[in-house]
């Protein structure tokens, strides 16, 4: 199945739907939520939508790392090389009770 269309509807007073339409004349519809914040999460599905483009029907793979999160290699092969000087927090109780994480 390959997909024709994304559309959103919003609903007042706080309702967003998103209808995926195929090809082949599938439709689906689906409730991206987070209460109340339907213009929100209508921005975010758009932006997404940018992301996770199609071509031909198919999403295209994202060309750059992440979700538009950049690495910096040089520096993560430094600290790793640094190592870490992390110790597990320690809880002390009053009667003498000790707890590590």
């Amino acid at each position: 199945m390959k997909i024709q269309s994304i559309e959103l509807f919003k609903v007042p007073p706080r309702w967003l739907f998103l209808k995926l339409t195929t090809g082949s004349g599938v439709v689906g519809w689906g409730e991206p939520v987070v209460e109340g914040r339907a213009d929100t999460v209508a921005a975010c599905v758009n932006e997404m939508l940018d992301v996770f483009a199609y071509k031909n029907g198919h999403v295209d793979l994202p060309r750059k790392p992440g979700l538009g999160i950049e690495i910096d290699e040089d520096y993560v092969r430094q600290i790793a090389a640094d190592g870490h000087d992390w110790h597990n927090p320690v809880w002390r109780d009053a009667d003498g009770a000790v707890a590590e994480w």
